[in-house]
């Protein structure tokens, strides 16, 4: 490296450090108190300026020093000086904070991360250690107080008492650490933990079981086995294991020879590289076939012994890797970091935290998708500076076979080289310049090259063949003839491994009177070889030549190695033959030594031979071209797809069968299949344009196999555990995908699904949903976020789609196959908006926690925290070249930051109150700011029964030069949202709470037109990239595309359950996403579609659903404040009860049927005729809502409980209030007669349940127990029991006349309804029945829920307890009601098109209706 070059890289590290310990000091300032923090946290504080002052001191020394060894020596010092400042500075980030956990907590966790060393006094020790002994050895980098200064640190650090007990980093996560006694059996006696069979700690970790004294010595007991979640995350990484790639690389290259590799280990470059710290790297390079692999093998096996590969008790762990171009698992970067990894992992287990990181954040599969990548390499360089690592080796094979990001692969080798010394690596590939170059070699990493080594290789050559000629069968005794075949392979080899073992390998099976004719015949070098082996081929007998190019056509064009039963399925070899694994291996066999076989896989012998194949011989094995092959190829993966496919293949009978409980029959209909479910798509897509066989059109046959078997593909692929590539090639094939029975039942009612495969359709359903006649615009619905969502946005290349939250996290997703790549955590409240920066690197989010928050949009990590707010910031934008970012906030404040360093450039003022929304003009000349002051979406996203918007103060839109702030135009407006500039910056639009999109003129400030159609806020507006058209989301739980130009409406996007609160367009216009109150982001195809019909039903959320009862008829209410009647059995509505004031939220029906009775939020009761709808009476008395009405047991009297904290009973018949219960403590949620008439009880918001004597009008006793409001209490029949439902999630049974507590039946979700069957033997809910009778100490079981049900999460419709029908989200309830075998669903859809009995406007009642209305029984 140039002189230059050593003294930038020094500074560089330098100043780096010097920025971490600067943001450290900075973290330990920031903190508001000390409290619960460690002492050794504040004494290491107090060391850090020091630090900065000799780092300072370092630099100056760097910058005037001209001895450019000098510079060179300080670097592997100050690279681990760098190590220990990060991890010191990850502490403090872990640590300072004053929420979650205590202090202590928190360190004692974030140090078993670091592992051995990671105590707060030990970094700081590590540092100072480092700076003491540049100080040492170069006298003049610091002056002699600052080593006065160093010394009586580091002693004073030295002193320090340790702030973690010994052998921490192996305590489980529950050891007691802080202020406080943990006493454990402190007395004398036994103490027995565990001592009945089980396990304890199982997991992963170190478990102390106490300090036995004996003699002095201190006896410890660990158990350091992963737990089942750690496990899982391994099986997630793991898609080979490296050392099963390397036996049978060995195997197929015919066993590893010792004496053919020894020589390397005697090399001086290896040696060097092995025993010099300075030298990190190893390059072995090589023309193909020179033995670079088996050389590796070599080198592994003899470095393991030393190493935890083979020694428990070692320190030094290896790893590596074998490339394989030919295999699509092995020859991709990411896959070489996951097999490095999983090897360290599986040597040291504590390094699988690291791993789990990932998996915390609620990414389930992280490794995966476009992002893969960046998410391994970030566990890869963690897991590299983990400090209990020592010496580590990393190697891997075959660099010019990584054919995916071989690039960012070399990048990570070269950085990791730098910066962790106690890494080596060793890498092998061909003589390529773009690998040479991206190495970045110098004279610290070598290069062996094995043409310069040609003595060493030939000698090793020369071994191999006389060990090989030795074993040829038909010459062993022959000793002469051995020894003139010898020479001859020795000349004819020309130091190539693979040229000699190809040779020998056609040996094998040649008589010995024909071995030197043969050996004359072949040409020496590789090709000329392949050509004759070719030849050989082309001579065979009658159709073997055919054969035989079938099966190599066919495994050059695959996409991995191929199974024999795969080989014979899609080559097109007659039926005779494919179907028989014998004749398939003679067929290979036949293929000269192109392919082996192993363990019934077939593979290239070498990547040379696939490269010969596909170059010099493409004509002889493609006369046709590769398009014929790759039809034929596509062509057998539909025959033999469509033979075997069907449904439930694998007879699991339970559509909803965990699939990672799934295990293959012993027969597997699928095996010969695997290949072709997963690659028949990509070979159809190889197939070049205009091939005139390829079939797509109308009644083709893709249209064919679509047509009768889509279904069926698709729970293949679920079975193969590979749906993200059947959504790929669904994108590929412009397709459309939704989810077996599901997929039948919930299809629209002319799609060609649902025709298709009406046959499918499950008979266990009797009355299906009413549902729109085609296909919704929504491509995927993405869940995920435990709140709303708040703010959306895609990259600039439309790749990944960004959604902020007010759960307080960010989340991206693949905008392709919708898969979750990464959780960005570190607001502590609410996010308000996002955005991408136009580069697509970073990503802005900004919060009501005060800050702006800028991410590495690939990496997921967080580069800047921007602060001075001082308020909640409610607005972000990047300005269009990237370099800045505008963010605005409630007080008033708008400032721009520079995106690179994260200062802030301006701070703007020029409002009176809150700043809503800000945007760039896109040639940045102008900023653009609106005003409003308001709650957005403040309860009724979550469906609460108010919106409440505040006053307006200063409600402007203002246009602000960029540069001098200086402000160019202001606009008076009314109720503004929201604004943004069209991409030509001609148009600014802006949206209103009002529910209209007003159009600028951005020069002249006019307003062009107003678009009306929205009926709520405005929320978001985004223009198309091409100005032409622009989309709105709002309150009104919609999104609208509208032509610019003219304002007309295009296209109405409808299925959000709550307010839409943000829209993005991709740039090519051709996704928009959504984001909503319902916790859901929406992906939508933008084609615009004619506007639904809008059918009758419900205009609001429904509130409550009952049955008549005799179950002929349904009763629904909803927040419209009307009631409907409908036929249970058809759907058809019968009656609109009209007449309350506000919503209806509670609705029963007489026990005669005659009456219903309605409750509402207007304070009163009415009873209506449920024949005519007729209004009877309006009960009228309470002072609030009404939460709930019961009738008595007789009909005579009917119950109300209020908000009013009081409960009313009325002559059912007259309406004549008969008395009052007074003296709740709390809103009254749920009233019940008993079977007698004599008691009710009442639920309150308190957590508490009321038994009153009703003859007596006095409170009998209160219940106690719940932690949360009871919603429901009810009643048995005899009247021993009562049973209430809570919040708190679990339902209890109180013996009713006692009041003692006889059962608490933990539910896991919240159930609003429940009542006894007539037997006393069910207790009915809104989600289906629970057996009663079981232990009280036993939680509840899935077969506790007999017949059909829901589950907890309402995505289910369950057959004892087995999941039998998805329901997509927008047919999830908000209430239902289950009657035997009829389960009616009522939501809040605030769209026509998901109608089942009645399809409304904003709301729907669906009802999905099981084996009771037919005479015999069935189940699914």
């Amino acid at each position: 490296m140039s002189g230059v070059g050593e003294a930038g890289l020094v500074l560089g590290i330098i100043s780096s450090i010097i920025s971490i310990i600067d943001a450290t000091k900075q973290l330990y300032e920031a903190a508001k108190d000390e409290a619960g923090l460690p002492t050794n946290f504040k004494k290491s504080a107090t060391k850090l300026p020091l630090i900065a002052k000799l780092l300072e001191d370092t630099e100056r020394y760097i910058n005037n020093s001209a001895d450019e060894s000098i510079k060179a020596a300080f670097i592997p010092t100050l690279e681990d000086c760098k190590v220990q400042a990060t991890l010191l500075e990850e502490l403090f980030e872990k640590v300072m904070p004053e929420e979650g956990d205590s202090r202590w907590d928190r360190y004692a966790k974030a140090a078993r991360t670091i592992g051995k060393g990671g105590r707060v006094e030990s970094l700081m020790k590590g540092i100072l250690d480092n700076l003491q002994l540049l100080a040492t050895r170069f006298p003049e980098v610091t002056t002699q107080r600052g080593k006065d200064q160093l010394a009586i640190a580091v002693e004073e650090v030295t002193k320090m008492e340790p702030s973690l007990p010994d052998s921490f980093e192996q305590m489980p996560t529950y050891t007691h650490y802080g202020s406080g006694d943990q006493n454990v059996n402190t007395g004398s006696g036994i103490q027995h933990i565990n001592p009945g069979t089980g396990h304890q700690n199982s997991g992963s970790g170190t478990m102390v079981i106490g300090n036995n004294y004996n003699d002095n010595k201190i006896v410890m007991v660990y158990n350091n086995a992963i737990d089942s979640s750690d496990q899982k995350c391994l099986q997630d990484l793991r898609t080979t294991d490296p050392r099963d790639d390397k036996k049978r690389i060995e195997e197929t290259k015919g066993g590893l020879l010792a004496d053919s590799y020894r020589w390397i280990l005697e090399h001086s470059d290896f040696q060097q590289w092995r025993d010099d710290k300075q030298s990190p790297l190893l390059w072995i390079k090589g023309d193909p076939g020179k033995g670079k692999t088996m050389l590796l093998c070599g080198i592994v096996n003899e470095m393991s012994p030393l190493t935890k590969l083979r020694d428990k008790e070692a320190t030094t762990l290896l790893s590596y890797f074998f490339c394989q171009a030919t295999d699509k698992r092995i020859n991709n970067a990411t896959a070489v970091l996951r097999g490095l990894i999983y090897l360290l992992i599986d040597q040291r287990p504590s390094l699988v935290s690291h791993l789990r990181k990932k998996y915390d954040h609620g990414v389930e599969r992280p490794f995966e998708g476009v992002n893969g990548w960046v998410a391994l390499s970030s566990v890869f360089e963690n897991i590299l500076q983990d400090l209990s690592l020592k010496s580590t080796y990393l190697i891997i094979d075959a660099l010019d076979e990584c054919e995916i990001d071989l690039p960012q692969l070399l990048k990570l080798v070269t950085k990791s080289t730098s910066i962790f010394p106690r890494v080596k690596w060793i890498v092998s590939s061909r003589n390529k310049p773009d690998i040479e170059a991206r190495l970045r070699l110098n004279d610290a990493k070598m290069i062996l090259s094995l043409e310069l080594n040609s003595e060493h290789v030939s000698c090793a050559i020369e071994l191999f063949i006389d060990h090989k000629v030795s074993k040829l069968p038909l010459i062993m005794d022959d000793s002469a003839l051995q020894e003139i075949v010898r020479h001859q392979i020795y000349a004819k080899a020309s130091g190539t491994f693979l040229w000699a073992a190809l040779a020998l390998k056609e040996l094998e099976i040649v008589d010995s009177w024909d071995v030197l004719d043969v050996l004359q015949e072949m040409p020496p070098e590789l090709e000329p070889l392949y050509d004759r082996m070719l030849r050989q081929v082309q001579q065979l007998q009658r159709k073997d030549p055919e054969f035989c190019r079938l099966v190599l056509s066919t495994m050059t064009l695959a996409y991995r190695p191929l199974h024999l039963l795969e080989i014979g399925a899609l080559s097109g070899l007659p039926r005779q033959i494919s179907t028989n694994l014998d004749n398939v291996i003679i067929v290979i066999n036949k293929c000269g030594s192109f392919l082996t076989i192993r363990e019934n896989r077939t593979y290239f012998i070498h990547q040379s031979a696939k490269d010969f194949l596909l170059g010099k011989a493409f004509h002889k094995v493609f006369p046709s071209g590769k398009a014929e092959v790759n039809y034929t190829m596509f062509s057998r993966s539909r025959e033999i797809m469509s033979r075997t496919l069907r449904r439930d293949i694998y007879g699991l009978h339970a559509p909803g069968f965990p699939i990672h409980s799934v295990k293959p029959p012993d027969q597997d209909p699928l095996s010969a299949l695997r290949y072709s479910c997963v690659y028949w798509v990509d070979h159809l897509c190889d197939v070049e344009t205009g091939y005139d066989k390829i079939g797509l059109g109308d009644n083709g046959v893709v249209h064919g196999f679509l047509t009768e078997h889509f279904l069926h593909w698709m729970e293949a692929l679920s079975l193969l555990k590979s749906i993200s590539n059947g959504i790929l090639a669904i994108n590929k094939l412009k397709g459309f995908l939704k989810t077996y029975i599901s997929a039948l039942v919930f299809a629209p009612t002319y799609s060609v699904i649902r025709e298709l495969y009406k046959n499918d359709e499950p008979d266990w359903i009797i009355t299906k949903p009413i549902i729109e006649s085609n296909w919704s615009a929504c491509l995927q619905t993405l869940e995920g976020h435990t709140d709303l969502v708040s703010s959306v946005a895609f990259s600039h290349d439309g790749r990944r789609l960004a959604s902020g939250s007010r759960d307080h996290t960010v989340r991206i997703w693949d905008a392709e196959t919708g898969a979750l790549q990464l959780v960005l955590e570190g607001h502590s409240q609410i996010i308000n908006v996002i955005a991408f920066s136009p580069n697509g690197r970073w990503l802005a989010s900004v919060s009501d926690d005060g800050t702006v928050r800028l991410w590495s949009a690939e990496e997921g990590t967080l580069r800047h925290v921007l602060e001075g707010h001082f308020s909640k910031v409610n607005a972000v934008a990047f300005s269009p070249d990237g370099k800045q970012l505008a963010s605005a906030s409630a007080n008033g404040m708008v400032k721009l930051w520079d995106v690179e360093t994260g200062s802030l450039e301006q701070s703007r003022e020029g409002y009176n109150d809150e700043i809503c929304a800000i945007a760039f003009s896109p040639d940045i000349l102008r900023l653009a700011s609106a005003s409003t002051n308001y709650s957005a979406y403040a309860d009724d996203s979550d469906n609460s029964d108010d919106s409440d918007y505040s006053g307006i103060w200063d409600s402007t839109i203002k246009l602000w030069d960029a540069k001098t702030g200086i402000i160019q135009q202001m606009h008076e407006v009314s109720w503004v949202s929201t604004l943004v500039f069209s991409l030509d910056g001609r148009q600014l639009a802006s949206g209103t709470q009002y529910g209209d999109i007003d159009l600028w003129d951005a020069e002249t400030g006019d307003l062009q037109q107003t678009l009306e159609g929205h009926t709520d806020q405005v929320h978001s507006i985004t223009f198309y990239s091409d100005g032409r058209q622009l989309a709105s989301s709002s309150h009104d739980s919609t999104v609208r595309i509208w032509v610019a130009e003219t304002g007309m409406l295009q296209q109405i996007l409808e299925g959000h359950t709550a307010p839409v609160l943000s829209v993005t367009i991709s740039f090519d216009g051709l996704r928009l996403a959504s984001g909503s109150g319902d916790r859901t982001v929406r992906i939508w195809d933008t084609e615009v579609r004619p506007l639904q019909q809008k059918l009758e039903g419900h205009t609001d959320c429904v509130n409550s659903i009952t049955f008549s009862p005799n179950g002929g008829r349904l009763a629904s209410c909803s927040r419209e404040a009307n009631a409907r009647i409908w036929d249970a059995e058809t759907g058809v509505p019968q009656q609109v009860l009209k007449g309350h004031t506000e919503f209806v939220s509670s609705i029963k029906f007489s026990p005669h049927g005659r009456m219903l009775a309605s409750g509402s939020y207007d304070s009163t009761v009415r009873i209506w005729d449920s024949e005519t709808g007729a209004l009877q009476r309006t009960l009228k008395g309470h002072t609030s809502h009404v939460n709930s009405i019961k009738y008595s047991f007789d009909g005579r009297r009917l119950a109300s409980g209020s908000a009013d904290k009081t409960v009313r009973i009325w002559d059912a018949d007259t309406g004549v209030l008969q008395q009052t219960l007074k003296g709740h403590t709390s809103p009254v949620f749920s009233v019940s007669f008993s079977s007698d008439g004599r008691q009710l009880a009442s639920a309150l918001w308190d957590s508490t349940v009321w038994i009153w004597d009703i003859e007596m009008s006095i409170l009998q006793r209160t219940l106690k127990g719940h932690t949360a409001v009871v919603k429901s209490v009810t009643f048995s029949f005899d009247g021993r029991w009562l049973a209430s439902s809570s919040g708190d999630q679990t339902v209890r049974i109180w013996d009713a006349k006692t009041g003692v507590l006889q059962q608490t039946l933990e539910i896991d979700f919240f159930l609003t309804e429940i009542s006894f069957s007539s037997d006393d033997l069910y207790l009915i809910t809104e989600l289906g029945s629970i057996a009663l009778g079981q232990s009280s100490s036993l939680p509840l079981l899935a077969h506790n829920w007999p017949g059909y049900c829901l589950s907890g999460n309402r995505s289910w419709i369950t057959w004892n307890g087995n999941k039998v029908l998805w329901l997509p989200i927008e047919y999830r309830p908000r209430c239902s009601i289950v009657k035997e075998h009829t389960i009616a669903i009522g939501s809040c859809v605030e769209t026509a098109k998901f109608g089942a009995i009645v399809v409304a406007e904003s709301s729907t009642i669906r009802l999905v209706t099981g084996c009771a209305l037919v005479d015999v029984p069935r189940t699914p």
